[in-house]
């Protein structure tokens, strides 16, 4: 279905490497713009730290201001150690989701490939840090608190399967909102032009659409951050 052409992965530059295919697509494209967009707007805002921030260095304390908020209220006094993390996912996923919705473009976060490599970075930081700092201890986090001892061991299992499962669900709400939201909007528009509605109230429709879009993209990478952060949490603290 022609809704579905927005998120088809096209082959821009074939690679095969020992009947690997390592191909540069779209998606490999769109994600590099997100990274040297991300860079670009860092070196222009801080090249010239002034005490009255221009505008571009007042977008890079607004957002780091954000983000950190979200870290010293998750993870307490050691919010530091993993806010550039935690920045670093936040931001590629806003950047991402926002190229999205301009035309011609792509969605990198609309591929589960793409949210699913976010989930594992955050879940390897969560095995990680629990491990690093509470050793073979952070497996209680599997067994709650008043748990009966003959329960402990079905009670463990479901408890770390959930755990198991936990990087497929964060990536799988991430890569569902951002399809839902762009099929919507891509059903709409499709609807007016083929119906001819050139009036005013496609047009307002489908901008106040594109509006609610901006903020669910936005939106969408605030959850992704906070969850992010509970699990580190409860890696840290055995939560």
């Amino acid at each position: 279905m022609y809704v579905f052409e927005q998120f088809k992965i096209l082959e821009i530059i074939p690679i095969n490497v020992f009947g690997y295919v390592i191909s540069f697509t779209n998606s490999t494209l769109f994600m590099a713009i997100t990274a040297l967009s991300l860079g670009l707007l860092s070196f222009i805002g801080l090249k010239k730290v002034r005490f009255v921030p221009g505008f571009f260095q007042s977008i890079n304390e607004i957002i780091f201001n954000f983000v950190k908020g979200i870290c010293k209220e998750h993870l307490g006094k050691e919010y530091k150690n993993y806010q550039p993390l935690i920045m670093s996912l936040f931001l590629f996923i806003v950047f991402g989701n926002l190229l999205g919705l301009f035309p011609m473009s792509f969605t990198i976060t609309s591929h589960l490939s793409v949210t699913m490599a976010l989930s594992l970075i955050v879940f390897c930081m969560v095995v990680f840090v629990g491990i690093r700092k509470h050793g073979f201890k952070f497996f209680k986090l599997f067994i709650p608190n008043g748990v009966p001892l003959v329960m402990s061991p079905l009670i463990f299992l479901i408890e770390f399967a959930i755990f198991l499962v936990k990087p497929l669900i964060l990536s799988l709400r991430l890569c569902v909102n951002m399809v839902a939201g762009h099929i919507m909007l891509k059903v709409f528009l499709g609807f007016a032009v083929k119906m001819k509605l050139f009036s005013f109230i496609p047009v307002f429709a489908c901008s106040i659409l594109l509006i609610f879009e901006f903020f669910v993209a936005i939106f969408q990478a605030y959850i992704f951050t906070v969850l992010a952060c509970i699990s580190l949490k409860d890696a840290l603290y055995l939560h």
